[in-house]
């Protein structure tokens, strides 16, 4: 949306900006299904656990791969591993440029598609470990 109004403004001839922007859903995810923000007033543990999805459900709204020890353990480095190494789990419901999920046995790990020397890499953004507990 900021690009086209960047756009618009320059085929116009004027200035073009935003006065705000929000976004109303990731996938499946939509905002007015999301907890407030309340710091002074936190979810309670019953209110979280009602809404955490397993790791199974969580991978499949991404484009999602399966990792082995090596690329987990790069992954959970900060370090790029290629596609090429994983096995394709499933395509999901949220566009690539989104990010992509890969799955681990200890860990999950949103990452970012680049394609570089044209190969493709997916460097992380968020690991998550699997057993988080409340």
């Amino acid at each position: 949306m900021r690009s086209l109004a960047r756009d618009l403004g320059r085929a116009l001839g004027a200035g073009a900006h935003l006065s705000g922007l929000r976004r109303l859903c990731v996938g499946c995810y939509r905002a007015e299904e999301a907890l407030p923000y309340n710091p002074q007033a936190p979810a309670g543990e019953t209110e979280l656990a009602g809404r955490i999805q397993s790791v199974e459900s969580l991978a499949s709204q991404y484009y999602s791969y399966d990792a082995n020890a090596f690329c987990e353990k790069r992954l959970s480095n900060g370090l790029g591993v290629y596609v090429s190494f994983m096995r394709f789990r499933n395509p999901g419901v949220v566009p690539v440029d989104e990010g992509v999920m890969v799955v681990g046995k200890d860990s999950l790990c949103l990452g970012a598609l680049r394609v570089e020397n044209g190969r493709m890499i997916i460097y992380p953004q968020a690991n998550i470990p699997k057993a988080v507990s409340l």
